[in-house]
């Protein structure tokens, strides 16, 4: 993947003494998580070691949203939670950071963060680092967020920094990785869809031949829903379409059929559009 890119970049950087480097030990820990294809179990690793590292309790990282008026947050400490954590940036305490591009310290900070599924963490003190999609640091893509210590120090701050220029690359890299692969997957389900109705429609076409039927038609029905989505006509062309198709979306959605129709269920596991397509033969 593109994003094992940026580890070759940083170890070349150090061989040629051009930054630090953490304990290797824990980079290669580091490392051995992007083999997961998880963002998340990467997200945990890097909460890990800098929670050990920085003796914090917790240590989180926000991700910006699109129009940078919120942060979200998926995973805090090691815990992957089932809903994410969502913080308007305006008037918080994350503001500065965002908008100055530059690391904080906040050891009296009392305000709490949480979603409504009754998971909360009330923050004492906290430390945050901006962390960048390159070493150019043009562009802040999430925030790097350690939690409640009693005095959180400059050598805290530092060595956080440290990390984040190595996490933030990769990370968005391997979110990057995630939604490539996830688009992908879309792709192939569409493809997959457009093959199966090309099929469908060749025996639409036959059905009518058979039949001597006037019109076939193919209908595609959401099941969630319970309602007709789409309709493509084959056979000779009508004169009133559209008292046809008022006449199609009153028909009864059952679980099998529609009335004056022949249905074949199909399914695409996995996918949020499972159909019904109906065959319908309409007498000349």
């Amino acid at each position: 993947p593109a994003f094992l890119s940026s580890i070759l970049h940083c170890i070349g950087k150090f061989i040629r003494g051009k930054m630090d480097f953490p304990e290797s030990s824990d980079i290669l820990k580091l490392c051995e998580s992007l083999y997961k294809n998880s963002s998340t179990a990467f997200q945990q690793e890097a909460n890990k070691i800098l929670m050990k590292k920085c003796r914090a309790e917790e240590a989180l990282i926000f991700f910006v949203a699109e129009d940078h008026s919120e942060l979200l947050c998926e995973v805090v400490g090691n815990k992957i939670l089932s809903e994410e954590i969502k913080v308007s940036v305006e008037n918080s305490t994350f503001q500065t950071v965002l908008e100055k591009k530059t690391s904080q310290i906040v050891n009296k900070a009392k305000f709490c963060l949480g979603n409504n599924n009754s998971f909360s963490i009330q923050v004492d003190s906290i430390l945050c680092v901006p962390l960048f999609n390159s070493n150019a640091e043009d562009r802040v893509t999430s925030l790097l967020c350690l939690v409640n210590k009693k005095n959180f120090t400059v050598e805290d701050l530092e060595l956080a920094k440290s990390w984040a220029k190595y996490i933030g690359p990769l990370l968005w890299r391997c979110r990057q990785y995630e939604d490539e692969r996830k688009i992908r997957k879309q792709a192939q389900s569409l493809l997959q869809v457009i093959k199966t109705l090309l099929v469908q429609i060749e025996v639409m076409t036959e059905a009518r031949k058979l039949t001597g039927a006037e019109r076939c038609s193919l209908f595609l029905l959401d099941r969630e829903e319970n309602v007709l989505v789409a309709k493509v006509f084959d056979g000779n062309s009508t004169e009133n379409l559209n008292e046809i198709n008022s006449l199609s979306y009153q028909w009864t959605v059952s679980d099998t059929t529609l009335k004056k129709t022949t249905a074949i269920d199909v399914r695409w596991p996995g996918h949020r559009l499972n159909f019904a397509i109906v065959l319908e033969a309409m007498d000349s």
